[in-house]
């Protein structure tokens, strides 16, 4: 645990909310935050399953079987892969995919003082738009994007690193930035 900053804290996918929030406790604290990573955001109030599933705005019922049948069947294609979790945990994962919806629908994030720094995959342009929109009202500093040429759900499976290669460069820029020495200015007598 590091005592005292500057702290560099990023999130991916719905982790971003997360990692800002503790960004803004930590400036409202005092701290100081050196970099604020924003990997793939989704939007604050769009819903994780609706865009998971690709499905229209319509009211959807979280407790239909259709939709958990629609759900399961997504995540073991696309997720986790083909029964490697097992029922039970498969429904513990639908579980908490249909709580973290309702957090992100119902989240709407205060601003923050500092820079954002954005990756977004290839598909979050796609259906719920594109997250700079959202994250240049929320950051007080400005947002810089860096687009990856992969989809969201490969992003950490990307044998190439081109996320892991972009991360390093964005870290080894803040951490540039943080160390610069301050300037000193001339006191006149």
């Amino acid at each position: 645990v590091q005592p005292i900053g500057p702290y560099f804290i990023g999130g991916n996918c719905s982790g971003s909310f997360i990692a800002l929030e503790m960004c803004r406790a930590l400036v409202t604290a005092g701290e100081s935050v050196g970099m604020m990573l924003a990997i793939d955001p989704l939007e604050p109030g769009v819903s994780f399953t609706r865009h998971l599933l690709r499905t229209a705005d319509n009211p959807v019922d979280e407790r239909s079987p259709t939709f958990r049948a629609n759900l399961r069947e997504r995540l073991e294609r696309e997720v986790f892969g083909s029964g490697s979790l097992g029922r039970q945990r498969m429904e513990w994962a639908i579980d908490v995919a249909v709580a973290l919806d309702i957090a992100i629908t119902n989240y709407q994030p205060e601003p923050y003082p500092g820079p954002v720094t954005l990756i977004a995959s290839r598909d979050r342009a796609g259906p719920i738009g594109h997250p700079q929109s959202v994250w240049r009202r929320i950051a007080g500093k400005g947002t810089r994007i860096h687009h990856v040429p992969v989809p969201h759900l490969a992003l950490f499976l990307d044998k190439g690193s081109v996320l892991a290669d972009l991360v390093r460069k964005t870290m080894d820029g803040a951490l540039h930035v943080a160390k610069a020495p301050t300037p000193v200015r001339p006191t006149h007598a």
